[in-house]
């Protein structure tokens, strides 16, 4: 039997089958943040009958998410009830049944914003963060690193708008709409064009306070070039896109700080195949943006080149919890 109190938590991606009891004290109550768990598996959690009466519980699925059975992103516990539910979609939730306390209070905002709000932008190995066991161990590392320094970690929680085999330039992808840079028009891609407009309808007070970038994959694999220079080329149009992209997110982050908000580029990994010709083309571009001044980007994760793979490029679940554990570290060693 897992349990949360009060504050803000993350339901854990491999907490499915079990009930997680949500208990309030008379002074706190519990939020729980539930958009890093698997697909189509169902989850129960319980505001307990033994827990004190009149206190907040909260459900919440995120700045874009929706319960679908309320319409509304969040759902607040009754006293006593249990709610088995599941995520449907990207964004999306449904319940499955409730136990104890009949019907369902849905909240049209979440109770708590947490202060630390990062926002995960690229292509599959970040989406696949929505689901795998990198959030909970970058939460627990930093646990771990703020109670070394005598530290109180904030409260997190994470947007996610990356999407599988979207490429940064546009020339990668040009069969489709999923790329987020147009070298030669100057101009975003449908992929950025989508995320600063879900930004925008974003209240100040959830607007992201970090960006993680977490990208090259498509690119990488794809780029052709035979010579040096189709080479040096590549390395700056894409550290072009990359610099854009962020520039152009932060900027529309409704803050008056948003140009500043820190940035973090995830080197790319290895592919189980092998490396392609415009891989390390591609690292070296994203540490020419993390080098270039004023922009305040910064390197994720020391970047582990044996991490256990369960296809070509995506880590296993044990290979993402390394991941989210380096990225912890990267992360605290800036926040500090």
């Amino acid at each position: 039997m897992a349990y949360f109190g009060p504050g803000n938590h993350l339901l854990r991606y491999d907490q499915a089958g079990a009930t997680v009891d949500l208990i309030p004290t008379s002074g706190g109550n519990v939020w729980i943040d539930v958009n890093c768990m698997r697909k189509n598996v169902n989850y129960t959690v319980r505001y307990p009958s033994s827990a004190p009466t009149g206190r907040i519980v909260v459900l919440d699925a995120g700045p874009f998410g929706k319960f679908s059975d309320t319409n509304t992103r969040g759902l607040t516990l009754k006293h006593g009830q249990s709610i088995t539910f599941k995520r449907t979609g990207r964004e999306t939730y449904d319940v499955i049944s409730t136990g104890g306390v009949s019907g369902l209070q849905g909240r049209s905002s979440s109770f708590n914003i947490a202060p630390v709000r990062i926002l995960i932008v690229g292509q599959s190995l970040g989406q696949e963060l929505e689901h795998s066991p990198a959030a909970q161990s970058f939460i627990d590392k930093l646990d771990e690193l703020h109670a070394l320094a005598g530290t109180v970690r904030p409260a997190i929680s994470f947007i996610h708008k990356c999407t599988g085999g979207s490429a940064a330039l546009k020339e990668y992808r040009p069969d489709s709409t999923r790329y987020w840079w147009d070298y030669d028009a100057h101009e975003s891609g449908p992929m950025n064009s989508a995320v600063c407009s879900d930004l925008a309808a974003l209240s100040s007070a959830e607007d992201p306070t970090h960006v993680f970038w977490i990208q090259g994959e498509q690119d990488g694999g794809i780029y052709d070039g035979n010579t040096t220079e189709e080479d040096d080329e590549f390395q700056a149009r894409y550290a072009q896109a990359v610099t854009m992209v962020l520039k152009i997110i932060r900027g529309t982050i409704n803050s008056a700080d948003r140009y500043s908000i820190p940035a973090f580029i995830q080197i790319l990994g290895t592919r189980a195949s092998g490396e392609r010709r415009g891989m390390p083309i591609v690292r070296l571009a994203q540490y020419d943006v993390i080098n270039t001044p004023d922009i305040n980007v910064n390197l994720g994760a020391i970047n582990p080149m044996d991490l256990p793979l369960e296809d070509d490029v995506h880590p296993t679940d044990s290979g993402y919890g390394i991941l989210g554990g380096l990225w912890g570290d990267a992360f605290f060693s800036l926040t500090l």
